[in-house]
């Protein structure tokens, strides 16, 4: 599976300074783009729905970050990065049927399936650059579940993020780990994800104007998770 992580890993990127693919240019993030576009609809099978660490994620959703929005907002705009099929939304739509669900998704397929399964909702194909197409101080929540690090030059990205939303708005971000296996070796995995470092977010996010809500919370009860399901 060819990839457009560096051979050459720096002293830098295995401290967490530095990410890889956070600084490309035209060319080369048209290949990543590419690369990526499909990959994990192409890997993604039938299980999804019901697999106990995304059923424990889903949960983790609920208790952590949206527990946090105001109950007394009774509707707003809510923006989803790489929503896949939109499970994730679907807690949150159940509970706030008249917020407006913008879905930023780079799959062909995964589109198709968000325009059937969330009526009414903004589907929108990103470009390269992950340029937004949404207004300036329009979004009261954006989330990025397990999905930046599919994402090259993510200090674009935020920062574009930190232009759609709302003074005092969300942005929700779980990531998976800070380090996700050696991409210069055969691995499961779609060609260009890599694990983002929590220095890596936090100096970056200070840095384009982010208030910490909340310092990032470990997420370790994965395995307990999958062993009680074996035996349930």
């Amino acid at each position: 599976m060819p990839t457009s992580l560096p051979k050459l890993i720096s002293e830098n990127i295995k401290l967490g300074i530095e990410l890889a693919g956070d600084n490309l240019d035209e060319l080369q993030l048209e290949k990543w783009y590419l690369q990526e576009q499909e990959a994990y609809f192409e890997s993604n099978d039938a299980g999804y729905d019901e697999d106990p660490w995304y059923k424990y994620m889903r949960h983790t959703n609920d208790n952590i970050f949206f527990s946090r929005i105001n109950p007394n907002l009774g509707k707003g705009n809510i923006t989803f990065f790489g929503p896949a099929r939109g499970t994730e939304a679907k807690n949150i739509q159940n509970v706030s049927e008249d917020w407006h669900y913008n879905f930023i998704e780079s799959s062909d397929n995964f589109r198709e399936v968000l325009e059937r399964e969330f009526n009414n909702s903004n589907v929108i194909e990103p470009n390269i650059f992950g340029k937004v197409n949404l207004a300036d101080n329009s979004q009261d929540v954006v989330c990025a579940f397990s999905t930046l690090h599919h994402i090259a030059n993510i200090s674009d990205l935020l920062q574009e993020i930190y232009r759609i939303l709302k003074p005092n708005g969300y942005l929700f971000i779980r990531e998976p780990c800070a380090f996700m296996g050696d991409w210069r070796y055969s691995r499961k995995a779609t060609p260009n994800e890599r694990g983002i470092s929590k220095s890596f977010f936090l100096k970056t996010s200070n840095e384009i104007g982010y208030t910490l809500d909340s310092n990032p919370i470990p997420i370790c009860f994965e395995p307990i998770n999958k062993t009680f399901s074996r035996l349930n």
